[in-house]
């Protein structure tokens, strides 16, 4: 317990001085008395950025291909009819 401990506190000095906090805002800065860990922490914020990552890609990929469905039959006439047309202007010519 005592290194976990130990080790959350070197994790918030770091944290601290990469954020540019000075000594003193450092012995105020408190440890938490219960917790998983470090490991467990970063873990739960990683997993639920890419859970977000994750979704913003599939509702991305779902607008995109509802989108150019729509838009393709939108558009006047359709495929069929355009390779019929083609194909009348082949043998009429």
């Amino acid at each position: 317990m005592a290194c976990l401990r130990r080790e959350v506190q070197l994790s918030i000095y770091v944290w601290a001085a990469i954020a540019g906090k000075g000594i003193k805002e450092l012995a105020r800065t408190t440890v938490p008395a219960t917790g998983g860990g470090v490991l467990d922490v970063l873990n739960k914020v990683a997993s639920s950025y890419l859970f977000r990552r994750l979704i913003k890609a599939l509702v991305t990929v779902f607008v995109m291909a509802s989108l150019t469905f729509f838009l393709i039959r939108l558009m006047p006439g359709g495929p069929v009819e355009a390779y019929i047309a083609n194909l009348v202007t082949q043998y009429y010519v």
